[in-house]
């Protein structure tokens, strides 16, 4: 073999690699192009995009909600700052505009004493 045609086969080697490792580019940008308006629902087990965004108001603001369907519940037993607790269910209300509010209780009235809510998906 000649050192042109050696010369030729590492150029065709190399050009058949580059567009191999160009087209699993474009395959895995457009996988996560796809995710990212998708919502990666996989992730989420399903939930939409306005339930996603009101329970992370909900864990941003300290409370670990129960999902059922079309509801989220959030119940905390004690008697730990009530203000603070009554201000920050207002803000987790307010942030969730695809939900209305189904019950509310905060004190030693309640079921269990303390603060418990829970919030119902808008039928549209």
């Amino acid at each position: 073999m000649n050192s042109s045609e050696i010369a030729q086969r590492r150029n065709s080697r190399f050009f058949f690699t580059s567009l191999s490792f160009a087209i699993g580019l474009a395959v895995a940008s457009a996988f996560f192009v796809k995710g990212m308006f998708g919502g990666f629902a996989e992730d989420t087990g399903g939930v939409d995009a306005s339930t996603k965004a009101c329970l992370a108001v909900m864990r941003t603001n300290g409370f670990n909600p129960t999902v059922t369907e079309g509801e989220l519940a959030i119940s905390l037993a004690g008697q730990m700052n009530l203000e603070s607790l009554v201000y920050k269910s207002g803000v987790i209300i307010a942030s969730c505009p695809a939900y209305t509010l189904k019950d509310y209780c905060v004190g030693a009235a309640c079921q269990k004493p303390g603060l418990s809510f829970t919030l119902v998906k808008k039928e549209v």
